[in-house]
């Protein structure tokens, strides 16, 4: 947004993608049934003189204390890792999705209020969140409308930040549901761990 802002570009293609299937143990269902491989790419350009569409805030956090809850299994088992005794395992991913839902609600109140004081979230048009599950998108729609939250888990699984542009192809292409200026949250959780968030105007 910086660089568009202060004209040093006019257009930014920015790519996204997640390939999890390298790297998951297809024999732990919890896990390697909740990914997905998947690419998405989008242009962005400066707004023209007179229109609404712009960056208005971003923000990120990382925690250190649940830092257990995900990431690559020799790291999760404490295991060094130039140890020369590494398998292929050890670099496998690995996560508790249960840990990475409740660690999320606990930390998102306060994350929320500094990305957004949210006092009429009647404001925000859509919502994006992190397509880690389906808990994460009902819990979801106990703060914001159901027409309002925006899921790709059911045709990609998760991918991440991947999902974000999915989610944005989705009502901008297929569903045709986003007018100029209509306010969107951008909001997820992921390996650390951490918690980002974006609210941009169409």
């Amino acid at each position: 947004a910086s660089f568009l802002a202060t004209g040093r570009y006019n257009n930014i293609l920015i790519i996204s993608v997640l390939i999890s299937s390298c790297d998951l143990d297809f024999s732990n269902v919890k896990v390697a049934t909740m990914l997905g491989d998947a690419s998405a790419a989008v242009v962005v350009s400066r707004t023209p003189r007179g229109e609404l569409s712009g960056v208005h805030a971003v923000h990120m956090e990382t925690y250190s204390e649940p830092i257990d809850i995900s990431g690559f299994r020799g790291d999760l088992e404490g295991k060094v890792m130039f140890n020369k005794k590494i398998t292929a395992g050890d670099m496998q991913f690995d996560f508790d999705p249960r840990a990475m839902q409740t660690t999320g609600m606990k930390y998102n109140q306060k994350f929320m209020s500094k990305l957004w004081p949210m006092t009429n979230r009647d404001a925000i048009g859509f919502v994006i969140p992190n397509q880690t599950s389906r808990f994460i998108l009902d819990m979801m729609k106990f703060v914001f409308p159901a027409e309002k939250i925006v899921g790709v888990l059911d045709t990609t699984g998760n991918c991440g930040a991947v999902g974000y542009p999915l989610g944005l192809h989705k009502i901008v292409k297929e569903e045709r549901r986003v007018q100029r200026g209509d306010l969107i949250l951008l909001t997820g959780m992921g390996g650390g761990f951490s918690l980002c968030g974006l609210v941009l105007s169409y």
